[in-house]
Protein backbone atom coordinates (compact mmCIF):
# COMPACT_ATOMS: atom_id res chain seq x y z
CA UNK A 1 0.00 0.00 0.00
CA UNK A 2 1.26 3.60 -0.88
CA UNK A 3 1.59 5.89 1.75
CA UNK A 4 0.94 9.79 2.37
CA UNK A 5 4.35 11.24 2.27
CA UNK A 6 7.27 12.68 0.23
CA UNK A 7 8.06 9.38 -0.93
CA UNK A 8 4.63 8.47 -2.10
CA UNK A 9 4.57 10.06 -5.98
CA UNK A 10 8.26 8.04 -6.43
CA UNK A 11 6.81 4.95 -5.19
CA UNK A 12 3.54 4.94 -7.54
CA UNK A 13 5.85 6.54 -10.25
CA UNK A 14 7.94 3.22 -9.96
CA UNK A 15 5.02 0.96 -10.02
CA UNK A 16 3.57 2.41 -13.29
CA UNK A 17 6.75 1.53 -14.84
CA UNK A 18 6.98 -1.70 -13.29
CA UNK A 19 3.42 -2.53 -14.64
CA UNK A 20 4.38 -0.81 -17.95
CA UNK A 21 7.17 -3.10 -18.41
CA UNK A 22 5.33 -6.47 -17.33
CA UNK A 23 2.90 -5.12 -19.82
CA UNK A 24 5.34 -4.70 -22.40
CA UNK A 25 6.59 -8.00 -21.75
CA UNK A 26 3.55 -9.72 -21.97
CA UNK A 27 2.76 -8.01 -25.61
CA UNK A 28 5.99 -9.47 -26.61
CA UNK A 29 5.86 -12.78 -25.38
CA UNK A 30 2.18 -13.73 -25.38
CA UNK A 31 0.21 -13.92 -29.20
CA UNK A 32 -2.57 -11.84 -30.28
CA UNK A 33 -5.30 -14.97 -29.31
CA UNK A 34 -3.51 -14.94 -25.75
CA UNK A 35 -3.46 -11.39 -25.56
CA UNK A 36 -7.35 -11.28 -26.18
CA UNK A 37 -7.85 -13.87 -23.29
CA UNK A 38 -6.08 -11.55 -20.92
CA UNK A 39 -7.58 -9.12 -22.01
CA UNK A 40 -11.13 -10.93 -21.50
CA UNK A 41 -9.93 -11.81 -17.44
CA UNK A 42 -11.06 -8.76 -16.09
CA UNK A 43 -12.44 -5.02 -16.79
CA UNK A 44 -9.14 -3.53 -15.54
CA UNK A 45 -6.91 -5.40 -17.11
CA UNK A 46 -8.20 -5.05 -20.23
CA UNK A 47 -8.37 -1.45 -19.60
CA UNK A 48 -4.86 -1.33 -18.47
CA UNK A 49 -3.21 -3.59 -21.32
CA UNK A 50 -5.27 -1.45 -24.06
CA UNK A 51 -3.98 2.26 -22.27
CA UNK A 52 -0.21 0.71 -23.05
CA UNK A 53 -0.57 0.61 -26.58
CA UNK A 54 0.48 3.95 -27.25
CA UNK A 55 2.71 4.20 -30.05
CA UNK A 56 1.75 4.41 -33.62
CA UNK A 57 2.33 0.31 -35.25
CA UNK A 58 3.42 2.44 -38.82
CA UNK A 59 0.38 0.63 -40.65
CA UNK A 60 1.46 0.94 -44.42
CA UNK A 61 -1.49 -1.73 -45.57
CA UNK A 62 -4.72 -3.29 -44.23
CA UNK A 63 -6.86 -5.96 -46.09
CA UNK A 64 -10.08 -7.33 -45.21
CA UNK A 65 -11.85 -10.18 -46.31
CA UNK A 66 -15.67 -10.38 -45.66
CA UNK A 67 -17.53 -13.54 -46.18
CA UNK A 68 -20.71 -14.82 -44.96
CA UNK A 69 -19.06 -16.56 -41.28
CA UNK A 70 -15.74 -15.30 -41.23
CA UNK A 71 -13.87 -11.89 -41.37
CA UNK A 72 -10.27 -11.42 -42.51
CA UNK A 73 -7.83 -8.59 -41.40
CA UNK A 74 -3.89 -8.62 -42.72
CA UNK A 75 -1.94 -6.17 -41.67
CA UNK A 76 0.81 -5.04 -43.40
CA UNK A 77 3.52 -2.72 -40.85
CA UNK A 78 6.86 -0.48 -41.87
CA UNK A 79 8.07 -2.13 -38.62
CA UNK A 80 7.83 -5.66 -39.74
CA UNK A 81 8.87 -7.74 -42.58
CA UNK A 82 5.87 -10.38 -42.89
CA UNK A 83 2.22 -9.64 -42.90
CA UNK A 84 0.03 -10.48 -39.71
CA UNK A 85 -3.37 -12.06 -40.23
CA UNK A 86 -6.37 -12.46 -38.21
CA UNK A 87 -9.05 -14.63 -38.99
CA UNK A 88 -12.43 -14.29 -36.79
CA UNK A 89 -14.72 -17.10 -37.79
CA UNK A 90 -18.23 -17.14 -35.79
CA UNK A 91 -17.78 -20.46 -33.60
CA UNK A 92 -22.35 -20.44 -31.70
CA UNK A 93 -21.56 -17.89 -29.31
CA UNK A 94 -18.26 -17.86 -29.47
CA UNK A 95 -15.54 -16.48 -31.84
CA UNK A 96 -12.47 -18.86 -32.85
CA UNK A 97 -9.57 -16.50 -33.80
CA UNK A 98 -6.90 -17.86 -36.03
CA UNK A 99 -3.70 -15.80 -35.96
CA UNK A 100 -0.95 -16.28 -38.73
CA UNK A 101 2.56 -15.15 -38.24
CA UNK A 102 5.72 -16.31 -40.21
CA UNK A 103 3.93 -18.84 -41.88
CA UNK A 104 2.47 -20.70 -38.54
CA UNK A 105 -0.68 -20.56 -37.46
CA UNK A 106 -2.38 -20.06 -33.76
CA UNK A 107 -6.01 -20.73 -33.50
CA UNK A 108 -7.52 -19.97 -29.74
CA UNK A 109 -11.67 -19.79 -29.19
CA UNK A 110 -12.71 -16.92 -27.50
CA UNK A 111 -15.68 -17.48 -25.05
CA UNK A 112 -19.01 -14.96 -24.98
CA UNK A 113 -17.89 -12.48 -27.80
CA UNK A 114 -19.41 -12.51 -31.47
CA UNK A 115 -16.93 -12.63 -34.32
CA UNK A 116 -18.32 -9.21 -35.30
CA UNK A 117 -17.79 -7.66 -32.25
CA UNK A 118 -14.24 -9.36 -31.23
CA UNK A 119 -13.38 -7.84 -34.96
CA UNK A 120 -14.19 -4.36 -34.50
CA UNK A 121 -12.66 -4.49 -31.02
CA UNK A 122 -9.61 -5.44 -32.47
CA UNK A 123 -9.21 -3.89 -35.45
CA UNK A 124 -9.99 -0.39 -33.40
CA UNK A 125 -7.79 -1.33 -30.67
CA UNK A 126 -4.77 -1.93 -33.15
CA UNK A 127 -5.37 1.13 -35.69
CA UNK A 128 -6.11 3.62 -32.50
CA UNK A 129 -2.68 4.97 -32.64
CA UNK A 130 -2.02 5.04 -36.49
CA UNK A 131 -1.59 8.28 -37.89
CA UNK A 132 -1.82 7.28 -40.92
CA UNK A 133 -2.65 3.85 -43.08
CA UNK A 134 -1.83 4.72 -47.20
CA UNK A 135 -3.65 1.62 -48.30
CA UNK A 136 -6.37 -0.14 -47.59
CA UNK A 137 -8.49 -3.00 -49.54
CA UNK A 138 -11.94 -4.15 -48.89
CA UNK A 139 -13.02 -7.65 -50.45
CA UNK A 140 -16.94 -8.42 -50.16
CA UNK A 141 -16.94 -12.06 -51.00
CA UNK A 142 -20.22 -11.77 -49.84
CA UNK A 143 -23.48 -8.76 -51.33
CA UNK A 144 -25.20 -9.93 -47.56
CA UNK A 145 -22.81 -8.33 -45.05
CA UNK A 146 -24.53 -7.81 -41.45
CA UNK A 147 -25.59 -4.57 -41.06
CA UNK A 148 -24.67 -4.59 -37.50
CA UNK A 149 -20.81 -5.47 -39.03
CA UNK A 150 -21.19 -2.44 -41.67
CA UNK A 151 -22.51 -0.08 -39.17
CA UNK A 152 -19.85 -0.43 -36.73
CA UNK A 153 -16.98 -0.63 -39.49
CA UNK A 154 -18.13 2.51 -40.71
CA UNK A 155 -18.64 4.15 -37.92
CA UNK A 156 -15.10 2.89 -36.74
CA UNK A 157 -13.04 4.16 -40.35
CA UNK A 158 -14.93 7.76 -40.04
CA UNK A 159 -13.78 8.60 -36.42
CA UNK A 160 -10.32 6.68 -37.10
CA UNK A 161 -9.64 9.07 -40.25
CA UNK A 162 -6.57 7.10 -41.50
CA UNK A 163 -5.95 9.40 -44.41
CA UNK A 164 -6.21 6.46 -46.87
CA UNK A 165 -4.31 7.82 -49.96
CA UNK A 166 -5.31 4.02 -51.95
CA UNK A 167 -8.23 2.77 -51.68
CA UNK A 168 -9.48 -0.88 -53.09
CA UNK A 169 -12.78 -2.19 -53.16
CA UNK A 170 -13.32 -6.05 -54.59
CA UNK A 171 -17.17 -6.08 -53.92
CA UNK A 172 -20.75 -7.91 -55.87
CA UNK A 173 -22.45 -4.44 -55.84
CA UNK A 174 -22.56 -0.76 -56.20
CA UNK A 175 -23.80 -0.18 -52.79
CA UNK A 176 -21.29 -1.42 -51.18
CA UNK A 177 -18.73 1.27 -52.45
CA UNK A 178 -21.55 4.12 -51.62
CA UNK A 179 -21.74 2.86 -47.85
CA UNK A 180 -17.56 2.79 -47.59
CA UNK A 181 -16.15 5.26 -49.96
CA UNK A 182 -18.33 8.30 -47.68
CA UNK A 183 -16.01 6.58 -44.45
CA UNK A 184 -12.50 8.27 -46.02
CA UNK A 185 -11.19 11.28 -45.47
CA UNK A 186 -11.44 13.27 -49.38
CA UNK A 187 -8.37 15.73 -48.63
CA UNK A 188 -6.27 12.05 -48.30
CA UNK A 189 -8.09 9.82 -50.96
CA UNK A 190 -6.48 10.07 -54.38
CA UNK A 191 -7.31 6.65 -55.91
CA UNK A 192 -9.31 4.19 -56.08
CA UNK A 193 -9.51 0.17 -57.61
CA UNK A 194 -12.82 -1.83 -58.04
CA UNK A 195 -13.27 -4.82 -59.28
CA UNK A 196 -15.49 -8.10 -59.29
CA UNK A 197 -14.72 -10.02 -56.11
CA UNK A 198 -15.38 -13.55 -58.36
CA UNK A 199 -12.93 -12.82 -60.82
CA UNK A 200 -9.76 -12.52 -62.08
CA UNK A 201 -9.33 -13.44 -65.16
CA UNK A 202 -12.23 -11.39 -67.41
CA UNK A 203 -12.83 -10.08 -70.90
CA UNK A 204 -15.25 -7.48 -71.91
CA UNK A 205 -17.82 -9.71 -73.02
CA UNK A 206 -17.77 -11.46 -69.62
CA UNK A 207 -17.69 -8.42 -67.42
CA UNK A 208 -20.86 -7.87 -65.31
CA UNK A 209 -22.21 -4.47 -65.41
CA UNK A 210 -22.48 -1.79 -62.17
CA UNK A 211 -24.37 1.22 -61.95
CA UNK A 212 -22.21 3.53 -60.12
CA UNK A 213 -24.94 4.81 -58.02
CA UNK A 214 -25.70 8.91 -58.36
CA UNK A 215 -24.81 9.08 -54.56
CA UNK A 216 -21.61 7.75 -55.43
CA UNK A 217 -20.33 10.24 -57.84
CA UNK A 218 -22.05 13.12 -56.00
CA UNK A 219 -19.42 12.09 -53.21
CA UNK A 220 -16.62 14.70 -52.44
CA UNK A 221 -14.55 11.75 -52.29
CA UNK A 222 -15.37 10.52 -56.09
CA UNK A 223 -14.89 14.09 -57.13
CA UNK A 224 -11.68 14.79 -55.80
CA UNK A 225 -10.15 11.21 -56.57
CA UNK A 226 -7.00 11.56 -58.96
CA UNK A 227 -6.56 8.40 -59.87
CA UNK A 228 -10.04 5.94 -61.29
CA UNK A 229 -9.11 2.23 -61.69
CA UNK A 230 -12.26 -0.05 -62.56
CA UNK A 231 -11.79 -3.88 -63.80
CA UNK A 232 -14.35 -7.09 -64.42
CA UNK A 233 -17.14 -4.62 -64.70
CA UNK A 234 -18.56 -2.04 -67.12
CA UNK A 235 -20.10 1.43 -66.33
CA UNK A 236 -22.32 3.76 -67.73
CA UNK A 237 -21.72 7.53 -68.81
CA UNK A 238 -17.67 7.92 -69.81
CA UNK A 239 -18.22 11.81 -68.55
CA UNK A 240 -18.12 10.82 -64.79
CA UNK A 241 -14.36 10.27 -65.01
CA UNK A 242 -13.86 13.61 -66.57
CA UNK A 243 -12.17 15.14 -63.60
CA UNK A 244 -9.26 12.65 -63.17
CA UNK A 245 -5.47 12.74 -64.20
CA UNK A 246 -5.84 8.88 -64.71
CA UNK A 247 -8.03 6.06 -65.43
CA UNK A 248 -9.06 3.13 -66.65
CA UNK A 249 -12.59 1.69 -67.30
CA UNK A 250 -14.67 -0.31 -69.86
CA UNK A 251 -18.21 0.60 -71.04
CA UNK A 252 -20.34 -1.48 -73.53
CA UNK A 253 -21.01 1.68 -75.68
CA UNK A 254 -18.71 4.53 -76.16
CA UNK A 255 -20.69 7.70 -78.05
CA UNK A 256 -19.93 11.15 -79.95
CA UNK A 257 -20.75 13.07 -76.98
CA UNK A 258 -18.57 10.60 -75.07
CA UNK A 259 -15.36 11.33 -76.79
CA UNK A 260 -16.05 15.18 -77.04
CA UNK A 261 -16.99 15.59 -73.45
CA UNK A 262 -13.77 14.27 -72.43
CA UNK A 263 -11.71 15.66 -75.36
CA UNK A 264 -12.43 19.08 -73.67
CA UNK A 265 -12.35 18.33 -69.95
CA UNK A 266 -8.76 16.66 -71.29
CA UNK A 267 -7.39 19.16 -72.87
CA UNK A 268 -7.97 21.34 -70.53
CA UNK A 269 -6.85 19.95 -67.58
CA UNK A 270 -2.63 20.39 -67.09
CA UNK A 271 -2.35 17.85 -64.47
CA UNK A 272 -4.06 14.88 -66.49
CA UNK A 273 -2.09 11.73 -67.57
CA UNK A 274 -4.13 9.38 -69.49
CA UNK A 275 -7.80 7.91 -69.31
CA UNK A 276 -8.14 4.48 -71.52
CA UNK A 277 -12.06 3.54 -71.60
CA UNK A 278 -12.11 -0.21 -73.45
CA UNK A 279 -15.71 -0.48 -75.13
CA UNK A 280 -17.76 -3.41 -76.84
CA UNK A 281 -19.68 -1.45 -79.45
CA UNK A 282 -18.75 2.33 -80.64
CA UNK A 283 -21.68 4.23 -81.73
CA UNK A 284 -21.59 7.02 -84.40
CA UNK A 285 -17.93 6.18 -85.43
CA UNK A 286 -18.23 8.12 -88.51
CA UNK A 287 -19.23 11.38 -86.44
CA UNK A 288 -16.54 10.36 -84.18
CA UNK A 289 -14.14 10.60 -86.67
CA UNK A 290 -15.44 13.63 -87.95
CA UNK A 291 -15.91 15.33 -84.82
CA UNK A 292 -11.67 14.91 -84.12
CA UNK A 293 -11.69 16.03 -87.66
CA UNK A 294 -8.92 15.49 -90.52
CA UNK A 295 -5.04 14.95 -90.63
CA UNK A 296 -5.30 11.69 -88.23
CA UNK A 297 -2.00 9.93 -87.82
CA UNK A 298 -2.11 6.31 -88.70
CA UNK A 299 -0.04 3.71 -86.94
CA UNK A 300 -0.56 0.76 -88.96
CA UNK A 301 1.83 -1.39 -86.96
CA UNK A 302 0.27 -4.29 -86.28
CA UNK A 303 -3.11 -6.45 -87.03
CA UNK A 304 -5.37 -3.08 -86.57
CA UNK A 305 -4.63 0.43 -88.16
CA UNK A 306 -4.86 2.86 -84.69
CA UNK A 307 -5.57 6.36 -85.64
CA UNK A 308 -4.49 9.37 -83.57
CA UNK A 309 -5.12 12.79 -83.61
CA UNK A 310 -3.19 15.30 -81.24
CA UNK A 311 -4.06 18.17 -79.80
CA UNK A 312 -2.28 21.56 -78.68
CA UNK A 313 -2.65 22.41 -75.22
CA UNK A 314 -4.13 25.99 -73.99
CA UNK A 315 -0.68 26.37 -72.84
CA UNK A 316 1.76 25.22 -75.16
CA UNK A 317 4.01 24.43 -71.67
CA UNK A 318 1.96 21.60 -71.12
CA UNK A 319 2.35 19.91 -74.44
CA UNK A 320 -0.46 17.61 -76.47
CA UNK A 321 -3.16 15.67 -76.17
CA UNK A 322 -3.56 12.85 -77.81
CA UNK A 323 -6.80 11.08 -79.09
CA UNK A 324 -6.40 7.53 -80.06
CA UNK A 325 -9.23 5.48 -81.91
CA UNK A 326 -8.63 2.02 -82.08
CA UNK A 327 -11.28 -1.33 -81.89
CA UNK A 328 -11.12 -2.06 -78.72
CA UNK A 329 -10.53 1.56 -76.77
CA UNK A 330 -10.54 5.31 -76.98
CA UNK A 331 -7.42 6.41 -75.23
CA UNK A 332 -6.44 10.10 -74.03
CA UNK A 333 -2.82 10.55 -73.29
CA UNK A 334 -1.24 14.31 -72.98
CA UNK A 335 2.24 13.71 -74.20
CA UNK A 336 5.17 16.26 -74.52
CA UNK A 337 5.86 17.89 -77.78
CA UNK A 338 8.47 15.34 -78.31
CA UNK A 339 6.74 12.28 -77.35
CA UNK A 340 4.91 13.76 -81.00
CA UNK A 341 5.31 11.06 -83.88
CA UNK A 342 7.86 12.89 -87.06
CA UNK A 343 5.26 14.05 -89.55
CA UNK A 344 2.28 14.08 -86.94
CA UNK A 345 -0.64 17.00 -87.47
CA UNK A 346 -1.10 19.11 -84.18
CA UNK A 347 -4.29 20.97 -84.21
CA UNK A 348 -4.90 24.11 -82.79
Amino acid sequence: MLTNGPNSKTEERKVKETQTKQTSICQQKVSPAGHQTLRKTCHSLRNFIDDQTTLDPKLSNLYFIFDLDHITLTLYSEKFDNATKFTYQEAGNDTKLIYEKDEKNHEKIIKDISYIDLFCQDFELLTKNSKSIPYMSLNFLTDALPEKLSKKLQKILKSQNFRTEVLSFEVNGSSQIYSFLQCFDSNFLKTLYISDSNKSDWTLHECLHIDLLEETVKLEQWKKLETVVIHCYTVKKPERFSHVKEGFASFMTIRMEDVEVLKESFLHSPSFSSMELKYNHMQDQPQIFRFLGEHCWIDDRGTWNHRRWFFRMPNPEDGVLSVEVNPNYVIFKSLKWEEVPVGAIVKE
